[in-house]
């Protein structure tokens, strides 16, 4: 199986049972990537939700994601493809998403369609499910 780097919108397919999830579930079973800026948001959109912020936590821990830092590193690639992203509508998180792919060489699983018009340009390889 594929290792990936998931986005926000991915992961929430899987855990809310949406249109996309059920990649996303299979995806989980090999080695899938996220970064913390992605985590925080995640995070966030669960509570958002009504979760309580412990079983947020929990739900997030039991996906046994590889959360890798935002170091400076990864601000200045995210910052670097701001240039590609503007008028798309991306976010720090999807940014810092498609960072942590170009950095690992590894496919972004998203549910935003519009990452695809940016693919090619960044030279990230972007997986849609849906």
């Amino acid at each position: 199986m594929t290792a990936v780097v998931l986005d926000t919108s991915a992961i929430l397919a899987f855990l809310l049972e949406e249109l996309g999830g059920r990649d996303v579930a299979l995806m989980l079973e090999g080695r899938a990537l996220v970064s913390a800026v992605n985590m925080q948001e995640l995070l966030v959109k669960l509570i958002v939700k009504g979760m309580s912020p412990h079983h947020a936590r929990l739900t997030v821990r039991s996906l046994n994601l590889e959360c890798h830092a935002h170091s400076i590193d990864a601000a200045e690639a995210a910052a670097e493809l701001f240039q590609h992203t503007k008028g798309k509508g991306l976010s720090l998180g999807d940014r810092s998403c498609l960072a942590l792919a170009s950095k690992m060489t590894m496919p972004a699983v998203t549910a935003d369609q519009v990452w695809s018009e940016i693919a090619d340009a960044i030279g990230v390889e972007v997986v849609l499910i849906r």
